[in-house]
């Protein structure tokens, strides 16, 4: 079990964590609490060696991001982009430029 993101600062956190990562970070599975609403925050477009990105919870309640920034363009190494459960209010129509991105199996 990974570790769940209670709040903003908990997944402020934990992409900052992956930014500063020596090994450069090439998954990043953020599971959140499904009772607060979170907005992504632009730095997670500093991380570019990023190949596969996964926002999810593991309680049977959807969990609310209000908007994916336009930084997420920067991602240009993604490849997957997993979305579990979740109410996005916003989708940037910079995610149209990632152009690795692969459909699902």
């Amino acid at each position: 079990m990974r570790k769940i993101l209670e709040n903003q600062n908990d997944l402020e956190l934990e992409i900052e964590n992956a930014i500063e990562s020596k090994s450069k970070a090439r998954i990043l599975k953020l599971n959140f609490s499904a009772f607060n609403k979170y907005i992504i925050p632009k730095s997670i477009g500093s991380i570019p060696s990023l190949e596969e990105l996964t926002f999810y919870s593991e309680s049977l309640r959807p969990i609310y991001i209000e908007e994916l920034p336009e930084s997420i363009d920067n991602l240009s190494n993604l490849k997957v982009l997993h979305i579990y459960d979740c109410q996005l209010e916003y989708l940037p129509e910079s995610i149209g430029t990632l152009k690795n991105l692969e459909e699902p199996e």
